[in-house]
């Protein structure tokens, strides 16, 4: 079992550093956010200088096939962090969900079809600004 999801987590690496062109946002993901998250969003999968000044290090997170016993303990650091992208993105074999329970709060989850693994994501806009707050990697998902 642990293999299978070794080789998920593979393949979600490639999946975020791939080569093709980045995936937009869909219209009907883009009405569901604030407004300005969408351009913040767009630029934080382009822009590495960007990214890295757009997350609140020491990030709390999950790291790729954590147990229940991690919860809370994980934090990424600067030099443990790998860039995201959406290259290679595509909602075919991927559902993108996004929340937003308060104009400044983004939760987004990233979930392989049919397999209930996937990563997550909460952006938090503070003093004008959005920053990753927290990370997921690929970890057991409900597909709701």
């Amino acid at each position: 079992m642990k293999s299978k999801h070794f080789v998920f987590a593979v393949f979600i690496s490639i999946l975020m550093l791939g080569c093709k062109p980045d995936k937009k946002l869909s219209t009907q993901e883009a009405n569901t956010l604030p407004a300005d998250f969408i351009a913040f969003y767009e630029k934080f999968h382009r822009d590495s200088v960007f990214q890295m000044a757009h997350i609140q290090f020491p990030l709390d997170g999950l790291p790729s096939q954590a147990d229940s016993t991690m919860t809370g303990l994980y934090k990424y650091t600067p030099e443990n962090w790998t860039f995201q992208t959406l290259k290679g993105f595509n909602e075919t074999d991927f559902t993108r969900r996004f929340e937003s329970p308060i104009p400044e709060l983004v939760n987004e989850s990233i979930i392989q079809k049919g397999v209930g693994f996937g990563t997550y994501r909460r952006f938090y806009k503070r003093s004008g600004e959005w920053k990753l707050i927290y990370y997921s990697d690929v970890n057991k998902i409900s597909e709701k």
